[in-house]
């Protein structure tokens, strides 16, 4: 099944891949002067569980209509010895 995505900045460059490949996205990490974002609770998992991830910026919007994945529904978020830096204050 064919998916549409839309990106907010037509000029970025850049291509679409389908799974996660883990040797590709450690070259990436280890070769970019940036921050990497990952979005998705799938793809997160993947990343934690490859100890690609050195930082989380979590942020949750509660579900109104029908159904979606939980943030926490994968026991590696609990098993990586995060820990919470408290809430964000304006």
């Amino acid at each position: 099944m064919a998916r549409l995505i839309y990106f907010a900045n037509a000029s970025t460059d850049g291509y679409v891949e389908h799974e996660f490949d883990l040797a590709a996205i450690s070259r990436l990490k280890e070769s970019s002067a940036r921050d990497i974002t990952v979005g998705g609770p799938e793809l997160a998992a993947e990343a934690i569980t490859a100890g690609l991830v050195d930082e989380i910026h979590l942020l949750l919007a509660p579900i109104v209509v029908g159904a979606g994945n939980q943030a926490t529904s994968t026991p590696t978020t609990e098993t990586r010895g995060l820990r919470g830096l408290g809430p964000r204050k304006k």
